[in-house]
């Protein structure tokens, strides 16, 4: 096994654990007291299960992640047949999916943020910071999907037009 096998497989490992402690992590905040006093007061409230689900998505994907490092030296045999057209709307299916999913997660853990009382004991962990991170980098990733959606809407309304 070469050498950077076994790092992405450490460094793999590590984030299956950071992303196990956020889940757990979600998990106490349903039994905070003075997180939920917080949460269910305010207009806009975090939506703890959604935020759970999240972190299955991503602990599924690490997951799936490491299988494939794992086994990268085996291509994938490509089928004979026309499904592109098949291909385009899962494309586009799981495009809105991805948007959808990047920007509610991002507004939970906005509002997670503006919800969290500084002296909460049951809040104030590590993992709060985790959740902060994913929140601004789905930020950045629904602007990025944002705005190849509408890019792709430009030029397709210019080639239509001309």
């Amino acid at each position: 096994m070469k050498t950077n096998h076994i790092i992405q497989i450490i460094l793999s490992g590590l984030s299956l654990y950071i992303l196990i402690q956020i889940l757990s992590y979600l998990n106490e905040l349903e039994s905070c007291p003075c997180f939920n006093e917080q949460n269910n007061k305010e207009k806009y409230s975090s939506n703890i299960e959604f935020m759970k689900f999240y972190q299955f998505l991503e602990i599924a994907s690490l997951l799936i992640f490491i299988v494939l490092i794992n086994f990268y030296k085996f291509p994938l045999k490509s089928r004979k047949g026309n499904s592109k057209g098949l291909f385009k709307i899962l494309l586009m299916v799981s495009l809105f999916a991805l948007l959808f999913i990047s920007g509610y997660m991002s507004y939970n853990v906005a509002t997670f943020y503006l919800n969290m009382k500084k002296e909460c004991i049951c809040v104030n962990k590590w993992q709060k910071y985790f959740i902060y991170l994913e929140g601004v980098f789905n930020s950045i990733y629904f602007l990025r999907i944002l705005y190849v959606l509408l890019f792709v809407l430009l030029l397709g309304i210019f080639n239509f037009v001309n």
